[in-house]
């Protein structure tokens, strides 16, 4: 239909009206509704009142039209340069009589002030084999839609293929024309395009393999799908829902649920908007704009005087609005995504544009099977006393200034099954006003961000679960402004960025899961006016300040788990933080590496599990007596003003280590642990001042007579559980002393005997032990109190390392002040490492006399099942020997030697061998670090006398051995703190002889059994030797004798036809001589010591022989002794033979 359009015609396609029903079948065809327009009139200069417009169908006043066909076309085109269409209605009574569209199903009364009609009007369009397909392609002025639906009205369209409306102007540059609204003065100024839209009481329902919806043109009010006054729309898709919105600078949304403006006529439903989309595949809204829209808005009056030009309103991928109302979208992926042109944003000042927008107690909910995806706008998602659920396998925000925010009571949730990303914005996520967002995810959450990623402010709330967390904000990770966030990580939280954690005005931070990493290059924790932050597990901080609580006894709460660390100082001004173990697991350990203050009345409670480490300096300000304590050390916060002083406890559990790095002020040290002065000792010594000692504390401290280069501990409250003192250069301060002369390391004000008066320390660098013992003496009467003195230990001033003496009087008074000293005396005593002089000895001795039996010797030969006993042989021994209480030796022996026999008869046969045996042997030295090393050079002669029964049997034998040798000794020892004691080499010669005597019996007919007993004597002589150490100790050993006695049984058996051989085997040992003595000598000093070796022990064995080839045979011997002190002593032995031709 062509039409030639003034400035007040109406036209239509189809126009059913009261109670009418209309049916167009197309049997195996289309429905095609068309309209062609000339725009006739030409355009105005100012102002014009103008109801022109056309409508493809209008069904109203309970009437229903029908459309069937294989395609169904609704189209409305206009051609020409005149007056466009959809002005605004003025003498109408109904508002929307001047919308140009391309469905338009009401059932309203002409009387505006009345509800609906009874029952409904309907318009249904079904396309059995194609699409329907409604396209506007319209120059308009003012408002034109696709599809409406309004007052108790239904629009369906169903389409085997796919739903398409398009309402586009296609002349971009169209000017906006000011109508009069004489009739309705209340009504909105704004100028619509809409491609969908339901209205009071009404429903639409579009159901296809595609549901596509595009609109654009030129910049104005523009909604894809839009629903008020408590109206429905439904999209349902086997594939995908498309919702395209171009031209977008302007006040546009793709989803819309709006309230009836002011005025409006009353409908009977109260349940709200609805607008649902469901697709089997993806649905997709997407708002476009060009910098050719900003200009056009820029230029058109019209719009620069709207409100929403005012309120620089810009676009809303999805806007719901309104209680009740509720935008849903349900497919394989919901995509919302923006692609606005910085010229646009940049609108006014900055329009705003948001991805999902939900306000005044609306809904919007996405759920995908696979990933919600929003990005693109300048707020990604924004709910405003409403709420917005995100639900999917991921979740993906990516918006430039907020990715999440939250207002006035909003709620937002974001839940997946893999990941929630939010990525690119100023803000992660932003929480206001009471307002709640929740991330969940079951692998992992990750915010980065460009300024702050997690923010929550007056009363909002952040809640973060998942298995693994990762917050990055390129100022600040997380900021509590009276605000709450609570961040669990199955596995870990990951903080990174400039600050961690900002915390004031009540705000209240919880961390809690299994691990937590802040790696930041500002303040990890930062807690202020009354807030609070806690973290549970296991933590890693990397920062320069590392925990900052201030004013108003603002709290963190650190109780680590696991391997722990911290770098980082740690403040506390008028706050209060905690560093404790989370429980009392064993594998719970902290290494904190940074300066602990706490100042104002602020507190600092640190509590050290067994090998934990803190490394630092402590400082409770209460060297504020001191105008120089404020300029010496660096306070870490600007503006920190030092007023009072604060309180620093510290509990060292057992193996607990706390390093110092410069001069230390606390208020109580507790535990077991150990403190290490770690001074400089080339610069200077280094204090280190308690309020209260409790438990029992070991302190490393470097001491030095002339004071200045010496360490001291002062105490203000004793304790009655003994302290231990290590003087880490013990040897070079005794070296420097004279005996009786005294060296002060502590001052103590209410003493209870902590260093043990008496006690000695005992320095074993030397042959003969010289001790420290603890004095006391009572400060006034002390005489060392004097001016020097006192300035050498104390400090002339105040320094980074020492207080000076002036503050020492001032702190520490002089009325119940004692002084502790170390006194120099001797004991008389040899050194702890002479011990391994003697030690190594018997280790050599013991490796030198170890008896060789005819068994472990000559099993190979006595044993074999090969023809020929002589010849050339192999054999490799190795040897184990435990000593109680003075080393544990191991050895490897390899032997070269060769026999004949020299007889050879039926009934007699004598052997004669030699052989060559080179061994290498380790020693470790009991409780010491003492070490040895022994090389065994030794040359034997063999003679064996075999007797043989009638029967051609061997019943018995007779076995000598002579060796002579020579052993070559290293020892190498080392002090009981892992120092090098002294090393040293000396050789000694061997000679020994030995004889056997062996009967054999057999115990069965078949001869498959048969015992062995054995008797023998062993004469071993050890030569003595002298040696050096190179610590200047020097050692003369004596010469030694040995008388080893032997009784043995060995229980042999035969199998495989003779071919195999096992035996077990038992000795009794005996020692009849062992005599041992040796001496040493160091400058004046001599120490010399006797030891007797005799005793018995046992052994027992077993042996293994089997012939593995025609002329190849292998043996094998282990024996094990015991008793005698021989614990865990073996020897194991093997030989491989060969018969060759």
């Amino acid at each position: 239909m062509n039409v030639n359009v003034h400035k007040d015609t109406h036209h239509y396609g189809i126009h059913n009206l009261r109670n009418t029903d209309v049916n167009l079948t197309a049997e195996d065809g289309d429905n095609v509704v068309a309209i062609k327009g000339k725009l006739a009139d030409p355009m105005p200069a100012g102002k014009v009142e103008s109801t022109s417009f056309l409508r493809g169908i209008e069904t109203a006043f309970k009437s229903n039209t029908v459309l069937t066909g294989n395609n169904n076309k609704i189209s409305i085109a206009t051609e020409g340069d005149g007056l466009g269409l959809g002005v605004e209605g003025l003498d109408s009574k109904s508002p929307y009589s001047g919308h140009t569209t391309g469905i338009f199903v009401n059932n309203q009364p002409n009387n505006t002030t009345e509800p609906s009609l009874d029952g409904i009007s309907t318009i249904k369009l079904k396309a059995v084999k194609g699409n329907n397909e409604v396209d506007l392609n319209v120059k308009n002025h003012a408002s034109v839609k696709g599809i409406i639906a309004s007052h108790s009205a239904t629009a369906t369209l169903e389409a085997e293929g796919d739903n398409i409306v398009r309402v586009k102007n296609p002349d971009t540059d169209t000017a906006l024309i000011d109508a009069l609204k004489k009739q309705y003065p209340n009504a909105s100024k704004e100028l619509y395009r809409v491609g969908v839209q339901s209205t009071t009481d009404s429903d639409v329902v579009l159901s296809a393999a595609n549901n596509i919806i595009e609109i654009g043109g030129n910049p104005m009010n523009q909604a894809g799908i839009t629903a008020h006054g408590n109206a429905t729309i439904t999209l349902k898709a086997k594939e995908n829902n498309k919702i395209t919105v171009e031209n977008a600078a302007y006040s546009s949304d793709g989803i819309s649920t709006l309230i009836n403006r002011t005025g409006a006529r009353p409908g009977t439903r109260d349940d709200g908007n609805k607008i649902i989309l469901e697709a089997g595949g993806d649905n997709i809204v997407t708002m476009k704009s060009g910098d050719a829209d900003a200009d056009y808005v820029n230029k058109s009056k019209v719009l620069t005087e709207t409100p929403s030009y005012q309120s620089k309103r810009g676009s809303n991928g999805i806007f719901s609005y309104g209680d009740k109302s509720l935008v849903k979208l349900v497919g394989e992926n919901n995509i919302v995504k923006s692609e606005i042109s910085e010229k646009s944003k940049a609108l006014n000042g900055g329009f705003d544009h948001n991805s999902i927008y939900s306000w005044n107690k609306a809904k919007v909910e996405l759920s995908a099977k696979s990933d919600n995806i929003v990005q693109g706008g300048i707020w990604g998602l924004y709910s405003n006393n409403s709420s917005i659920s995100l639900e999917g396998k991921n979740n993906a925000i990516s918006n430039p200034k907020y990715n999440v925010r939250a207002d006035n009571k909003a709620k937002v949730d974001l839940t997946a099954e893999n990941k929630n990303t939010l990525s690119d914005a100023e803000f992660g996520v932003y929480a206001f006003n009471t307002s709640t967002v929740n991330l969940s995810s079951k692998d992992k959450n990750e915010v980065k961000s460009t300024k702050i990623g997690l923010y929550s402010q007056d009363g909002g709330s952040i809640n973060v679960d998942g298995k693994d967390n990762i917050i990055e904000g390129d100022k600040f990770a997380l900021i509590g402004m009276n605000g709450n966030l609570s961040i669990h990580a199955n596995h870990e939280n990951n903080i990174t960025g400039g600050a961690g954690i900002y915390a004031k005005n009540n705000s209240k931070v919880n961390l809690t899961g299994l691990s937590h990493v802040i790696n930041v290059s500002d303040a990890a924790i930062h807690s202020l006016d009354k807030s609070e932050v806690s973290i549970d597990g296991r933590i890693t901080i990397h920062s320069s300040v590392a925990n900052i609580a201030r004013r108003d006894n603002s709290l963190i709460n650190l109780r680590y788990k696991g391997n722990s660390s911290i770098d980082g100082a740690t403040v506390s001004d008028g706050g209060s933080v905690s560093i404790t173990p989370l429980d009392n697991s064993d594998d719970n350990v902290m290494r904190l590496t940074g300066d602990v203050l706490a100042v104002n009345k602020g507190k600092v409670e640190l509590d050290f599990t067994p090998n934990s480490r803190l490394a630092g300096r402590l400082d409770n300000f209460s060297g504020l007596t001191d105008s120089k304590h404020k300029d010496l050390f660096d306070q870490y916060v600007t503006k920190l003003d030092s007023k009072s002083a604060g309180e620093i406890n510290l509990n060292l559990a057992k193996d607990a280590l706390w390093t110092m790095t410069g001069q230390s002020w606390m208020d109580k040290l507790s535990g077991e642990g150990t403190v290490d002065f770690d001074s400089n000792s080339k610069t200077g010594g280094r204090a280190l001042h308690i309020g209260e000692l409790a438990g029992a504390n070991k302190f490393l401290m470097h001491l030095n007579k002339d004071g200045i280069h010496s360490d001291m501990l002062y105490v203000k409250k004793g304790t009655s559980t003994p302290q231990e003192v290590v003087v880490k250069n013990l040897s070079e301060v005794l070296d420097s002393m004279n005996y009786g002369e005294r060296l002060r390391f502590a001052t103590v004000t209410d003493s209870k005997n902590e260093f043990v008066n008496g006690k000695k320390y005992i320095d074993d660098t030397h042959l003969l032990e010289q001790a420290l013992t603890v004095e006391y003496s009572d400060h006034k009467t002390d005489p060392s109190n004097n001016d020097d003195y006192n300035r050498r230990f104390n400090g002339e001033t105040m320094t980074a390392e020492k207080a000076g003496n002036t503050d020492v009087d001032a702190m520490y008074g002089s009325e119940h002040r004692k002084n502790v000293y170390l006194v120099k005396q001797t004991t008389g005593n040899p050194g702890r490492n002479v011990k391994n002089i003697n030690d190594m000895f018997d280790s050599t001795a013991h490796y030198a006399f170890t008896l060789d039996t005819y068994t472990k010797r000559e099993g190979e030969r006595a044993f074999s099942t090969l023809d020929k006993k002589e010849g050339d042989w192999i054999r490799l021994t190795h040897t184990r020997l435990i000593q109680s209480n003075a080393f544990r030796f191991h050895n490897n022996d390899f032997e070269i030697g060769y026999d004949r026999f020299s007889l050879n008869e039926q009934e007699k046969k004598r052997k004669w061998g030699i052989s060559f045996d080179y061994g290498h042997g380790r020693t470790s030295l009991w409780n010491t670090f003492g070490k040895g090393r022994i090389r065994k050079y030794e040359l034997a002669l063999y003679n064996t006398t075999q007797y043989i029964d009638k029967e051609g049997d061997e019943t018995g034998y007779i076995d000598n051995v002579l060796k002579i040798g020579k052993l070559r000794n290293r020892v190498i020892a080392r002090n009981h703190m892992g120092q090098l004691w002294g090393t040293g080499k000396y050789s000694n010669t061997l000679f020994s002889i030995s004889t056997e005597y062996g009967r054999r019996k057999f115990l069965d007919d078949d001869k498959l059994w048969r015992i062995t007993p054995q008797a023998q004597l062993q004469y071993s002589y050890l030569r003595g030797a002298g040696y050096r150490l190179d610590n200047g100790i020097n050692v003369n050993l004596s010469h030694v004798n040995s008388l080893i006695g032997r009784l043995g049984l060995d229980v042999v058996r035969k199998f495989d036809e003779d071919k195999k051989l096992f035996y077990v085997k038992g000795n009794i040992l005996h020692e009849f001589l062992g005599n041992r003595s040796f001496k040493a000598f160091e400058g004046n000093s001599s120490y010399a010591q006797k030891w007797n070796t005799r005793g018995t022990w046992y052994s027992v064995g077993l042996g293994y022989n089997a012939r593995t080839g025609k002329k190849t045979n292998v043996f094998a011997d282990a024996e094990k002794e015991f008793s005698g002190g021989k614990k865990g002593s073996y020897n194991i032995r093997l030989s491989i033979s060969h018969q060759f031709d």
